[in-house]
């Protein structure tokens, strides 16, 4: 039997911390089931799961296949079913839902998306960046009686020491950089006492120097359209991370912490420094032959957005922080079945603040501001049938939340199936969400339940010549999709504005090795997301109906290097343009589309050295990055042509002309790694 008990208080109004234990005892057959430390790692501390163990993709194998890389964000885009708000790295859509409707977890720590300038462009960078950073996993299948809160999938990633070198240099110290014109991130890793113990300190910095590589001359794009804490500035990530052995005990400890910067954008507006952070400890222990597991944790974030509609700038910041118990109980366990059964309460408390900066006159006008606590009670059970090439559940979660009669049950079944090569996955159910508090709902919209129905079919193994391939397509109806209010600069829903909606799609990623020397991986994701209202369809806020990334690696025989293309072509942003209507500043009532279509292609050289056995070199590696070869034109240009670069969305200045927000251009990045021993 086995029992997971998870259990976390709030010690300050931003900083929480978490409990957990789990008690492993043997199986019907005698045999010890010890988890290791990835299969610990993959515990959900917050969502209710399934017995199943969460695949988890190692981040050095996914360089492999892309290629280098700066940004973790970067990683999880080329992961299938992503898309993704054009360079902007955590405004993630999966599966045709919104931003809103995933959610992340570093460390086991539930988090809004882990980013600086979130959805700002390209400012937009993860703050989990590659050095602190060893796996991580998407989760789009099995969503429905598994998890709540959650319509669109999960992203989970998987803090560890990096270290370069090689087992043999593991009782030694090593100093690591990467080092390029866009960012510096440095790294100690050391062991300590009997060498058993490793601890690895890691710092990234953005300078302004860093920022104009990012942006260009276009800054002046961004400086004048995001306003709504002024301008990105520089920043600066800081991660702890640690493994040690106290006799019979091994403790793992993470620590994130980091620092944004807004620059003012007006005379006696005061430039803005935020700190945040997330931390967790996690200790492994044997009592009485019983291995068991404990973590402390939290985290603390600020989520701000605004842009401008002409001398209107919005200001909304959130504040989150929780606190939650969970029991976990695998109450049967035989040769042909599992039925687990969990229990969670959790404890939310959040913050937020939507108020309106008008640029003519220097002043804030005071708008909506919700503190709010809230009380989630659920109960989960899963039952699996193992068959001798099939396998079905049935998931149940429910329970009340926010208040005791805001009840809920979700059921959710699948049925895998194993047709060689052909693993087939059929699953359907129901997820129940609420609206998200980074659209400050006011508490009597707060309790409003969002019920999600959803069918599916994945396939994976295709029986394609020398590939790796899967297919997954899907429909889902929701009975309530959340709106921004239909007031210009309002930005909070507004349940009177609020539709169903429809989504149907198919996703599709091939890895196919040519040659011993070619490669390529490539994905490819449809789907449709409409609003149903007035009796008919119209076109989701957040809908992308298509896109294609595809990567082609070269290395030749003779070689240490590898030559890497990568394109990435998508349907531009659904948007409303802005005007005087009767006197009234509000939007137009059709959906326009961003043009042109998002399209970009990088070519990437990369030299790779294996010098494991010099006496201090543990690694060095080397690339040159040639990106969006095509706005290769503008270096011809006197003026900006909108046809050639690619555009983020629009705002509008004070003569309510609207401008182009624009997410890249051409440009070159000269990068290194490298490891050294001490």
């Amino acid at each position: 039997m086995n029992f997971f008990l998870h259990a976390s208080l709030t010690i300050s109004k931003s900083i929480t911390i978490f409990a957990t234990c789990m008690i492993v005892s043997t199986n019907a057959s005698g045999q010890e089931k010890s988890p290791d430390s990835s299969s610990i790692q993959n515990l959900d501390p917050i969502t209710v799961r399934a017995p199943e163990k969460t695949e988890m993709v190692s981040v050095e194998k996914s360089e492999q296949v892309i290629g280098l890389e700066e940004d973790i964000s970067d990683l999880i885009f080329s992961q299938p079913g992503i898309k993704r708000v054009p360079e902007s790295g955590s405004s993630l859509l999966i599966r045709g839902e919104g931003p809103y409707d995933c959610q992340f977890f570093v460390h086991s720590i539930a988090v809004l998306p882990p980013s600086h300038y979130i959805g700002v462009g390209q400012f937009d960078r993860s703050s989990t960046f590659i050095s602190s950073m060893k796996t991580l996993s998407v989760i789009t299948e099995k969503i429905p009686g598994r998890f709540y809160n959650t319509s669109g999938g999960c992203i989970m990633l998987g803090p560890d020491i990096g270290r370069f070198a090689s087992k043999k240099l593991l009782k030694r110290s090593e100093i690591s950089g990467h080092i390029s014109l866009r960012t510096i991130d440095l790294s100690l890793s050391s062991p300590f006492r009997r060498r058993q113990d490793f601890y690895q300190i890691s710092t990234r910095f953005i300078s302004p120097i860093h920022l104009n590589m990012l942006v260009g001359r276009y800054w002046e794009t961004f400086y004048k359209g995001y306003l709504g804490r002024g301008c990105p500035g520089p920043y600066t990530d800081f991660v702890f991370t640690g493994q040690t052995r106290l006799g019979s005990r091994s403790v793992r400890e993470f620590l994130s912490f980091s620092v944004d910067s807004y620059l003012s954008t007006y005379p006696g507006v005061r430039d803005t420094v935020l700190p945040w952070a997330i931390a967790s400890v996690n200790l492994f222990d044997t009592l009485s032959g019983i291995p068991f597991q404990l973590t402390t944790g939290g985290a603390t974030q600020y989520y701000f957005e605004g842009k401008r509609y002409g001398s209107i700038v919005p200001l909304r910041s959130i504040n989150r922080t929780d606190a939650s118990i969970r029991c976990q109980a695998q109450v049967v366990e035989t040769d042909n079945s599992t039925l687990s059964v969990a229990v969670q309460s959790q404890r939310l408390l959040w913050r937020g603040k939507s108020q309106l900066f008008e640029i003519n006159t220097m002043r804030i006008i005071p708008g909506l501001s919700i503190r709010r606590r809230e009380l989630d009670v659920i109960l989960q059970s899963s039952l699996t049938r193992f068959g001798q090439s099939h396998t079905y559940g049935i998931n149940l979660i429910g329970g009340c939340l926010n208040q005791p009669l805001n009840l809920f049950c979700d059921p959710g079944v699948w049925f895998e199936k194993t047709l060689s090569p052909i693993t087939l996955l059929v699953e359907g159910g129901v997820t129940t969400s609420q609206p998200d508090i980074r659209g400050l709902p006011e508490d009597a919209y707060r309790e409003k339940q969002i019920k999600t129905t959803s069918l599916s079919v994945n396939m994976k193994n295709l029986p394609l010549p020398a590939s790796t391939s899967s297919l997954g397509m899907y429909g889902k109806w929701k009975n309530h999709c959340p709106k921004f209010s239909r007031q210009v600069a309002q930005s909070y829903w507004d349940p009177m504005a609020a539709t169903p909606l429809a989504v149907a799609g198919c996703d599709l990623s091939v890895h196919t090795e040519f040659t011993s020397t070619v490669s390529a991986q490539s994905m490819a994701s449809f789907s449709r997301s409409l609003r149903y209202l007035d009796g008919g369809f119209t076109t989701y806020e957040w809908d992308i109906p298509w896109l294609v990334n595809s990567t082609l690696a070269y290395s030749p025989n003779y070689s240490n290097s590898v030559w890497y293309i990568t394109a990435v072509f998508a349907a531009g942003l659904p948007y409303f343009d802005v005007g005087m209507h009767d006197g009234i500043l509000s939007f137009d009532s059709k959906t326009k589309r961003v043009k042109p279509w998002y399209r970009r292609i990088d070519v990437k050289w990369q030299v790779n050295n294996d010098v494991t056995g010099h006496r201090f070199f543990t690694r060095y590696e080397g690339y040159v990055e040639f990106a969006n070869l095509i706005s290769l034109t503008q270096l011809f240009q006197m003026r900006i042509d909108q046809n050639i670069f690619n555009v983020q969305e629009y705002f509008w200045d004070s003569n309510l002309q609207k401008r182009s927000i624009l997410c890249d251009y051409f440009s070159i990045n000269l990068g290194i790694r490298v490891g050294f021993r001490l």
